[in-house]
């Protein structure tokens, strides 16, 4: 049995750091959400690009509706 085989395998990203939570502005918010809905982007795509969470995205884009007054 050959105990060294080679696999593909994800890549994975090591914090060397202690990382504080980010803190976000609404206007920083806004902008992210206003991205989702460009052409050709997605609440996931968006949260890859910016390397966020797509929940804080999802979360900002139901938010901005509550203060915006859409139902």
């Amino acid at each position: 049995m050959n105990m060294n085989r080679h696999t593909d395998t994800d890549t994975v990203e090591v914090i060397l750091r202690d990382q504080r939570r980010r803190r976000w502005s609404l206007a920083e918010k806004s902008a992210l959400v206003r991205r989702t809905y460009e052409p050709g982007m997605s609440v996931s795509l968006v949260a890859r690009q910016e390397g966020v969470s797509a929940s804080l995205l999802f979360q900002a884009s139901q938010q901005a509706c509550c203060f915006s007054g859409a139902s």
